[in-house]
């Protein structure tokens, strides 16, 4: 994959994108981004480390976009089957199926998700806010 992406950056011209190689929960990224995009990233999108590391990343108010998979409703059960056939290549784990996008809560405060796919698959997006040092403040002045 990294092969691909180089060729694509030095095809394309792009000078404002940078190739890391590396575990999520190891990389040393800079603190550039204006926007994160998880495509079919389940297991990153399970890992609080790994988010972590991502989100030093961001700036404040850096775009989020999150494209993937999720079991659907108990009543449309046997459509589940069809996610862990779908997706039985890129997953290591299925815990958080029914809600991918949970441990992003904190981060993006105003994620808003769609379904899609019968319910299986979700569309979501917001903006990173940085942690306030202070709770917001209740009198009014």
């Amino acid at each position: 994959m990294m092969a691909i992406a180089r060729r694509r950056v030095e095809e394309a011209g792009w000078h404002n994108v940078s190739l890391i190689q590396s575990a999520v929960e190891d990389a040393n990224l800079p603190k550039t981004a204006d926007a994160i995009l998880f495509h079919c990233t389940h297991d990153v999108l399970q890992s609080p480390v790994a988010l972590a590391v991502l989100f030093t990343a961001a700036r404040d108010g850096a775009r989020v976009a999150v494209v993937g998979a999720k079991f659907t409703s108990w009543w449309l059960a046997p459509l589940n089957l069809w996610v862990l056939f779908r997706t039985r290549r890129y997953l290591s784990t299925y815990r958080g199926l029914g809600r991918p996008w949970r441990h992003l809560a904190s981060y993006v405060p105003d994620l808003r998700v769609s379904s899609h796919l019968q319910d299986t698959g979700y569309v979501a997006h917001g903006r990173y806010r940085l942690p306030s040092a202070e709770p917001p403040s209740t009198s009014s002045q």
